[in-house]
């Protein structure tokens, strides 16, 4: 009979003679993936996303997984400016890099505008702004 000590860490522990992943990791750890041997969780639970809840999102520089809290996901930002005479250039109050996640009013209507950079759009010709003329900027992030 031959008479082993085994150690376990890193994530995986011994047992009564069981191996079992499940413990502390003490160093960064990889597990590499290809499109023919993938990495899948089955059995997860359902629940309802209540604003407590966390996300698992993945760095794509790193592949690291880290959480982000489900009410950081999409956020609304929105901004109010009094035009002046002639305006038609106005600042965003996120970074305008997506049009389908801008909506800009005049007024109450909602009016069409161009990205010009990442900090400012520009409303169309039609709807140059006079003194006084309330923009909106609803944007999501």
């Amino acid at each position: 009979m031959v008479n082993q000590v085994l150690n376990a860490d890193n994530g995986v522990t011994i047992t009564s003679n069981t191996i079992q992943l499940g413990g502390t990791l003490i160093t960064p750890t990889v597990i590499t993936t290809d499109s023919t041997n993938t990495l899948a969780l089955q059995g997860l639970q359902n629940t309802t996303l209540d604003g407590t809840n966390s996300v698992v999102v993945v760095d794509n520089t790193t592949g690291e997984l880290a959480q982000v809290s489900a009410t950081n996901l999409v956020q609304q930002q929105q901004v109010v400016i009094i035009a002046t005479e002639g305006q038609s250039q106005f600042t965003t109050p996120l970074n305008a890099l997506d049009i389908n996640k801008i909506d800009v009013y005049r007024n109450g209507a909602r009016i069409a505008f161009t990205i010009i950079n990442a900090t400012t759009i520009e409303v169309e010709p039609e709807a140059i702004c006079f003194a006084g003329d309330e923009i909106r900027i609803v944007q999501l992030n």
